[in-house]
């Protein structure tokens, strides 16, 4: 096989290997280079924080707001999906926190993460709670939280602070929880 290449051509080509040898090579970040680049908005909330004010609408069509400014229900947010086993496990708590406390100023609020209103519907038609549920279509709050396990439960004070939060299969009798909900609540 003969060559046929010009002489230039080699020229260009050995210039080429030869820069590409005194080059510095990239060098990929670790994984804590890479996180400690992202901004804190990029961390989770933590207890503490301001929950910021955002519209949930109901499947009644009627809506409400979490972290309002100024006064506001001590409200426990429980963030779910229809085909969320765990979440589904989980509303017979929500319906006794909601029978115990919603006297003393308790709201109760399970926030659909689900994109389809007819599933939706069919389970909340299909059982007895009776604590609100939410819709939560612009996916603020979990956007807010930026945790995608699921179930979530948010406690929120009357300032709009949060109170107590866990995230993935926890049971909402959890002692903490109930503690944070009797220290936010009037005697």
């Amino acid at each position: 096989m003969r060559c046929t290449a010009s002489p230039l051509r080699f020229v260009a080509l050995a210039a080429c290997v030869a820069a590409c040898r005194e080059a510095t090579p990239a060098v990929t970040p670790s994984a804590d280079e890479v996180i400690s680049m992202r901004p804190d908005t990029m961390t989770p909330p933590s207890v503490g924080a301001q929950f910021p004010a955002i519209a949930v609408g109901t499947l009644t069509r009627d809506s409400f707001r979490l972290g309002a400014p100024g006064r506001q229900p001590v409200t426990l947010v429980n963030l779910w999906a229809t085909w969320c086993g765990p979440c589904k496990a989980e509303f017979p708590d929500l319906q006794a926190l909601h029978e115990e406390y919603a006297a003393r100023g308790l709201r109760v609020i399970a926030v659909s993460t689900d994109q389809d209103d007819a599933k939706v519907r069919a389970f909340v038609m299909s059982t007895h709670f009776t604590f609100l549920i939410g819709r939560d279509r612009a996916e603020e709050v979990p956007a807010f939280l930026r945790d995608g396990s699921l179930p979530q439960n948010v406690l929120i004070g009357s300032d709009g602070r949060i109170l107590y939060k866990a995230f993935g299969a926890r049971r909402p009798v959890d002692p903490a929880l109930r503690a944070a909900i009797e220290s936010a609540l009037p005697g």
